[in-house]
This record gives C-alpha cells, structure tokens and sequence, in this order.
C-alpha cells in the first residue's frame, strides 16, 4: 500500500486481521520493511496481533532523495509512523522500535501519546542520553564503522559483503545465520536500487527538542536490549528504562537488533493481552 505523508511516499504492508489489537513495527538505521522477516510478523499476527511495516524514507520502495542531503528530520520519521496509522485507520497501536527506530518511537511516544498503547523499543539509546556518559561502541565495531566510510553503497558486492560482515559484528558473538542474512541483504540491495540512499539516516537532524521531556513520556514503555550490545552497550537500555518513571527493562542474550534470538522476547511484550 502507498502512503502519502510530508513531502514522501512511503510502501506500506498489513498482515493479519484488521479486528485485532495493531502493532506497527518501525526498523533502524538505512533498513528496510524485509528487516522485519515476514515469518517474524506472521507469528505476531498468529498471537492475535494486526501488523504494521514499512519502508523508511530512502529504503525500500518509499520515496529517496539525494544521498547526503535528506530532505527530513526525526520530526518528519516520527509524522511517518502516524501517517500510516491514519492510513490503515488505525487509532491507537503498540509501537515496536529497534535502534534508529527507538529513536523515532520515543519521539513518536512524546508527540502523539494518545496514538499509542505501548512502546516496546529495542537496542536504542535515549533522547537524552548525549552528556549522559555512557558507554560508547565497542572498538570492532568502531573499527568495522570506519572502514564503511569507503564502501561503495551501490556496489552489489561490497554493499552485501560489507553488510554481512556489519551484521556479524552486530550479533556480538551469538549465533549468526550468514545464509540467511545473505538472503536478506541482496534481496534488499536489489529492491532498494542500491544502498547509497539509506546512508541519508546518519545525516538526519532533529529530536533535540523532546530529548528534556524524555521522563514525561506516557504511554507504558518496555525497554530491550541486548546484554552484549556492541553498538549501544547494555547500559543505553537500562538508562532509557531509569529515564521514564514506571518503565519495564527486559535483558536478554545478544548483540544489536532483530537477531534470531531477539524475537520471543519482543513478540513476548508485543502479544501481552492477546486473546
């Protein structure tokens, strides 16, 4: 489904039953709607859940723009997840958010609280985290970070060699199915023409703003994230769950993001009151 929002047009699909209790799923940073894999939304949906995914602006099929000069803020992404509610009709949903995509839910969570029912936001750090002294990146990650600088992004090859090796690192020493995460990533590259415009997330400005009123957040939150975290380590999660009065903070084993191992603990929070 097309969606029209500010200044974009962004892919959209449901799975599931309209009739039952929505969750819209926001992804991170240069991914796309595939990064939720479709077995992981068919079991949410069998729990009794309506779905929710989506392209970000410059991913997938969704509107691109020029690479290094994205013409959104954190404001627009957060506008994006609501303009898709009003585009399924959906009046309140549970919002689930890894990396980029926490970002976005705690903005979207502080914008528009009544549109919520619950966050559950993964592998983030939070809004008003900056001076806050927590701990950065690991150095591999650090190290494999820099060396992204020179890939070429629309280069099958070392987009997909690159991405593999990024998700590696990611997983933090779990298991890691590269099988599998080859066939995610050509099957993204190929749909998303490349893989240059998503860089444009890391040059997004905004949400400075609501980062003060972080602890004013009101629909419930459930914070988690990944013990072995290499990106935002374990205590980005626990200082996001301290930062809102009366937050939930569920650790589990693994690294940064959707991985395998990831799953029943958020379709666990996500399905809490299904029929």
């Amino acid at each position: 489904m097309r969606v029209l929002t500010r200044g974009a047009e962004l892919e959209a699909q449901a799975i599931g039953d309209a009739a039952h209790p929505c969750v819209i799923l926001v992804m991170g940073a240069q991914a796309s709607m595939l990064w939720w894999p479709l077995e992981f939304c068919e079991t949410l949906a069998a729990r009794g859940r309506f779905v929710l995914r989506f392209d970000h602006r410059d991913t997938g099929l969704s509107t691109k723009y020029p690479v290094g000069a994205p013409g959104y803020t954190s404001d627009d992404l957060a506008d994006d997840v609501v303009a898709i509610l009003d585009s399924f009709k959906v009046a309140r949903a549970q919002l689930a958010g890894v990396s980029m995509g926490g970002m976005i839910g705690q903005i979207a969570g502080l914008k528009y609280p009544a549109r919520f029912t619950r966050l559950a936001i993964m592998s983030a750090t939070p809004l008003n985290g900056e001076g806050a002294g927590l701990p950065g990146p690991s150095k591999a990650f650090m190290t494999l970070a820099k060396r992204g600088e020179k890939v070429d992004w629309d280069n099958r090859e070392q987009a997909v060699s690159y991405m593999l090796e990024f998700g590696r690192v990611l997983a933090a020493g779990e298991d890691f199915d590269e099988k599998a995460a080859r066939g995610l990533i050509e099957a993204d590259f190929d749909r998303s023409g490349g893989y240059s415009h998503g860089t444009n997330h890391y040059h997004v400005q905004g949400g400075e703003s609501w980062a003060k009123h972080l602890s004013e957040l009101t629909p419930p939150l459930v914070v988690l994230h990944g013990r072995s975290d290499p990106l935002f380590p374990i205590e980005h999660g626990r200082a996001l769950a301290n930062a809102v009065p009366g937050s939930e903070l569920v650790e589990f084993s693994g690294g940064h993001g959707l991985s395998r191992g990831a799953w029943d603990p958020l379709i666990d929070v996500l399905s809490r009151g299904a029929r």
